[in-house]
């Protein structure tokens, strides 16, 4: 089942040379369209995760009940240690948090189509724009949080006077928020 090449190159059946342009002309063109295709395609392409997801603001409501929550915590924290008595404490925040969500990234094809003996050349291009990826209630789907972060911290304690307690104060707080010793102050409590 061999195939004769020279047959296949060699003389026609009017007994003249084949043209090698002939042959080969309409292969490189299809091979170029394929490759022009290939490349827009690719192009489009997001390389990121960043590019298929957006950033949006907490709100400020938002923002509100994250420094109640850190607030009744670090209360019940500071509360259960010893020596310290009624505590209320006071959380100040900077800045806001951010909420990504995930979209779907626009994405722009183009379509190309050449015919050889007609020159007939037609072109097609298409935009698709971003869109965000809801849930089946229409809320964005939220990939990642970041909450805004603790500029500084207010304790107010029964025994808070005392040095020790004080100290003990200043090291859980810091220890809990990742703050230094001057975004915390510590203050004896009156009733």
């Amino acid at each position: 089942m061999g195939t004769d090449w020279k047959k296949w190159f060699g003389k026609g059946k009017d007994g003249q040379k084949k043209d090698w342009f002939s042959i080969l002309f309409p292969l490189m063109l299809i091979c170029a369209v394929i490759i022009l295709v290939m490349t827009n395609t690719n192009r489009n392409i997001p390389d990121t995760a960043e590019s298929e997801s957006s950033r949006q603001e907490v709100g400020s409501q938002d923002q509100d009940v994250y420094a109640r929550m850190l607030e009744e915590k670090l209360t019940d924290a500071f509360s259960r240690m010893a020596g310290v008595g009624e505590v209320r404490v006071y959380v100040t925040l900077t800045g806001s948090g951010e909420e990504t969500v995930l979209k779907d990234a626009g994405r722009t094809a183009e379509d190309v189509r050449e015919e050889d003996s007609g020159a007939v050349r037609s072109s097609e291009r298409r935009e698709e724009e971003e869109t965000t990826v809801t849930d089946t209630q229409g809320n964005p789907y939220v990939v990642s949080s970041t909450y805004p972060k603790v500029q500084g911290i207010l304790i107010v304690a029964e025994g808070a006077d005392s040095a020790v307690v004080r100290e003990q104060l200043l090291k859980a707080a810091s220890t809990l928020l990742g703050l230094s010793y001057q975004e915390i102050q510590v203050a004896t409590y009156q009733s």
